[in-house]
């Protein structure tokens, strides 16, 4: 899939993010914007930095950006440990730019519905180095109160993880896991610094959850 990269475009020079291993990031987050933020793609993303760096953060808090158009933003490197969801270290950000709750009740356009499938299906299925897969997407909410990432997205976050990917809204035909990307996966959840011995005890039935 086409990702742009803007890795440190939307980023103070003079701050940076805390760094982490890549093995431990157990979950994907999906937000959205929550604000009706309008021009070229470019400007709604520097208005997005530019409110998260008037809280006082490093800069735009999101590892990848989805715009209204369905182009696919990268904004930090995995290893940067962004202030997303409140526990933010074993975590990526995706936010889609929209405001898909109350009282504005906007909802994800079909193009953006397409390039987040194929994005989650990217990061799912295609990256052995952390263990974070289709069954660990969720949404914001999920892991801190709020309301992000709205009513008319948290449903297609849940069917996705519900369903292990294998959704049929998007219209991009699904990955499927093979057994030996599933054991990469294990294998490096089970490797990771995070993992203490009760990890390895459980080692086997990981396995076997993983090939139900």
């Amino acid at each position: 899939m086409n990702i742009i990269n803007r890795i440190g475009k939307y980023k103070q020079s003079s701050r940076e993010w805390y760094q982490r291993a890549v093995n431990t990031i157990k979950y994907i987050t999906v937000h959205h914007t929550g604000d009706r933020a309008t021009g070229t793609n470019d400007q709604v993303l520097q208005k997005e930095a530019n409110a998260h760096i008037a809280n006082g953060w490093p800069g735009l808090a999101y590892h990848f950006f989805i715009t209204k158009d369905g182009a696919v933003y990268q904004i930090n490197n995995y290893t940067d440990v962004t202030w997303h969801d409140a526990v933010n270290w074993d975590s990526i950000g995706i936010c889609l730019q929209g405001y898909f709750h109350p009282t504005i009740n906007e909802k994800p356009t079909e193009a953006q519905l397409r390039s987040l499938r194929s994005l989650l299906d990217e990061l799912c299925t295609k990256h052995p180095e952390f263990p974070a897969d289709q069954k660990s997407v969720v949404g914001h909410k999920e892991r801190s109160s709020t309301s992000c990432p709205g009513d008319y997205l948290i449903g297609y976050v849940q069917d996705y993880r519900n369903k292990v990917g294998n959704v049929t809204w998007g219209n991009y035909a699904p990955i499927v896991l093979t057994d030996s990307q599933k054991y990469q996966k294990i294998i490096a959840q089970v490797e990771s610094p995070a993992y203490s011995d009760t990890g390895f005890r459980n080692f086997s039935r990981r396995v076997r959850d993983n090939q139900a």
